[in-house]
């Protein structure tokens, strides 16, 4: 009772302090818009002077092109009303002169005017901003991830953290902090645990999976399967060129070990073959020795080898995993068990690549109907 208590009194706190939160944030924005509407009013103002005295100048042109020509008309009208043959011929004269001379410059009798300054060019567009300001909302902090005991592992130089969390698409990391107590100084490990690169899946009729997002051209590598209880599976390596819409095994460019319900078999570029294997196979080894051009499928937990592909790569591979019931878990980064046969040379190789390595995870995958 006394511990709900405290909790209560906890988000009373906690509560007030969002609030506080909120107000201050709130006004910060406020602020922000008072600022940005003052600099826009003074540049709407700057440009409305700048516009009324350039058409204040265009209409002072106009006067002057006025006054000019009216004093033409003038001339001209004097000139009709003289009798004198001789004076009229030389008023006309002048007059056409005059007439000559303003026409030679545009400038004189024709004003420049320019009718596009209207300010009506000038565009307000607050849209984006305003769904922006819309999209405000309170966001809760997302859960810490779950560690999985069970699936971690431990060797003399590797630690093997596997962590799920609720936040799968709000996430991308998460910081493991470890303090070793010593009695004066105390030290503390941290680890930043991230989620793997989305792996490209592919998918066939009533079946799910995806490949990979580490493509492997030299060297030794091991990764394990939990199958859980699945019944109908697919797993191996395959080729970037593998086709997306088929099985795992069905072409030329993938290698699979594959379960159907209660047979147990290997299957590439079509061709099947059936396997002995317990099944009680719940942990899959797969041991990819690319230098050595072979692929080794493992009964992780009975130490059991199951099958081998002699396969001569041409081109980098990538892991890859088909489902079409219950789900499956990928482990990676783990040490190569002693029942694996690994060439010693690649096996240092081969571990330090492991820790680099990233650990995809998959569950929950959709099953076939």
């Amino acid at each position: 009772m006394a511990k709900l208590i405290q909790i209560c009194q906890q988000v009373e706190v906690n509560t007030a302090m969002h609030e506080a939160k909120l107000v201050e944030e709130c006004d910060e924005l406020v602020e922000i818009i008072r600022q940005r509407k003052q600099i826009i009013a003074v540049k709407i103002k700057e440009s409305k002077v700048m516009k009324l005295r350039k058409l204040a100048q265009q209409m002072a042109n106009c006067r002057q092109c006025l006054e000019r020509s009216g004093a033409l008309i003038t001339q001209a009208e004097h000139s009709l009303k003289e009798n004198d043959h001789a004076r009229f011929l030389q008023t006309a004269r002048n007059v056409a002169e005059r007439v000559a001379m303003a026409t030679a410059s545009s400038q004189v009798l024709i004003p420049d005017v320019n009718l596009n300054e209207a300010f009506d060019n000038f565009a307000l567009d607050f849209s984006r901003e305003k769904k922006i300001l819309e999209g405000l909302d309170y966001l809760t902090a997302p859960s810490p991830p779950s560690i999985r005991d069970e699936l971690c592992t431990a060797s003399h130089d590797t630690i093997t953290v596997h962590w799920t969390s609720e936040d799968e698409f709000s996430v991308t990391s998460y910081e493991l902090q470890y303090t070793i107590y010593t009695g004066q100084t105390n030290f503390i490990i941290s680890v930043v645990l991230k989620k793997s690169h989305t792996p490209e899946r592919f998918s066939s009729t009533g079946s799910y999976g995806a490949a990979g997002n580490v493509f492997i051209d030299s060297g030794c590598h091991y990764w394990e399967v939990l199958l859980g209880a699945s019944t109908w599976y697919a797993v191996g390596v395959a080729y970037k060129s593998a086709p997306k819409n088929e099985w795992s095994g069905k072409n030329s460019s993938s290698w699979v070990f594959s379960r159907c319900n209660n047979n147990f078999m290997v299957r590439h570029n079509g061709k099947e073959m059936l396997v002995e294997a317990s099944h009680q196979l719940r942990r899959l080894g797969v041991l990819l020795d690319y230098d050595n051009n072979s692929l080794s499928f493992y009964d992780a937990m009975n130490s059991q080898h199951l099958h081998t592909f002699e396969v001569s790569f041409l081109l980098p591979v990538a892991p890859t995993f088909m489902i079409w019931n219950k789900s499956v878990m990928i482990l990676s980064g783990l040490p190569v068990p002693d029942f694996v046969d690994c060439p010693e040379e690649h096996q240092e190789g081969m571990m330090t690549l492991c820790r680099q390595q990233e650990s995809p995870y998959m569950s929950g995958l959709k099953g076939c109907h």
